[in-house]
């Protein structure tokens, strides 16, 4: 996904903040996991991010949704990429690899189970109604 400056950073401002932290900077995603602004797309990074497609892009390019629809904003979040990698085509269900657990000081390795929010699954279940059934 080739994405620019201006939406790579309104899509990392939908992390949560860190209070004590610089929030232009450090966030927390959906698995609690720590990210770092400057680490998108770093595989090297403990810190480093992806954009995730909530819903994931295989499922809804089987079902020939365009690509404008796929990429909607709505359908996009960031996520520390250990978690983007253990999540794979999961939905709403998924695995997540790393968290933060002493409240945004560091991330370690533990495996937890995630579900979307019942919120965010209406919400994408309208956006996509046409093509699938979420």
């Amino acid at each position: 996904m080739n994405i620019s400056e201006v939406d790579k950073n309104k899509i990392f401002r939908k992390a949560r903040k860190i209070e004590g932290l610089n929030a232009d900077e450090w966030r927390m995603d959906a698995c609690d996991a720590i990210i770092y602004r400057y680490s998108y797309g770093r595989t090297d990074d403990f810190f480093g991010w992806e954009v995730d497609h909530i819903v994931p892009k295989s499922r809804l390019q089987d079902k020939d949704v365009p690509q404008e629809l796929i990429d909607d904003f709505r359908n996009l979040r960031p996520l520390n990429w250990r978690n983007n990698v253990s999540k794979g085509d999961d939905y709403p269900k998924y695995k997540a690899e790393i968290r933060s657990e002493d409240g945004g000081e560091s991330n370690v390795l533990r495996a937890s189970n995630r579900t979307v929010n019942k919120a965010k699954q209406e919400e994408l279940r309208k956006l996509y109604s046409e093509y699938l059934d979420l």
